[in-house]
């Protein structure tokens, strides 16, 4: 593993029925190119609270077409970006960058602050993977797990009043 990754895809068998449930551990070491010890060292930047694991999961089975990327929690770039992947066109996905904030109001295009201090650093890491492109649309979203969920659920339209 050259480089400790700022992203984690969380996939949608992480909440599918029979699949051994959420196990994040399980998911860092799925890959070839890390190894256990490597995977293990991971797993404290990759964390996530009970909160942001019902998020994830509410995210995960109501919203097929989002991709969920956990982002790593030592290198402030927030904590998770999702990617619409409804086109096909990698240059037209949508992604947002969100902030959980517990009891927190809604906050759509909000600016960086210290939590998403590094997220272009994470934005690049998901087009070198091919996910998004240079110069893909990005919101930066904060709030509380509930409002942005009934956020991400609004037709994009709907969404796009905010921006």
């Amino acid at each position: 593993m050259a480089k400790e990754p700022l992203t984690l895809r969380l996939p949608f068998t992480l909440v599918d029925e029979g699949r051994g449930g959420f196990n994040l551990r399980r998911l860092l070491t799925a890959g070839d190119d890390r190894s256990a010890s490597q995977a293990w060292g991971l797993q404290e930047r990759f964390a996530l609270s009970s909160r942001e694991e019902r998020f994830a999961r509410s995210l995960l089975k109501s919203k097929r077409n989002l991709w969920l990327f956990r982002c790593n929690q030592k290198r402030f770039c927030g904590d998770f970006v999702v990617v619409d992947m409804a086109s096909a066109a990698v240059h037209m996905r949508p992604s947002y960058a969100l902030e959980l904030k517990a009891g927190g109001e809604l906050k759509v295009d909000c600016g960086p602050g210290v939590q998403m201090a590094r997220l272009d650093d994470a934005i690049l890491e998901l087009i070198e993977q091919g996910v998004l492109h240079v110069g893909s649309p990005f919101i930066r979203v904060s709030g509380n797990g509930e409002a942005i969920l009934e956020w991400l659920s609004q037709p994009m339209t709907d969404r796009e009043r905010w921006e």
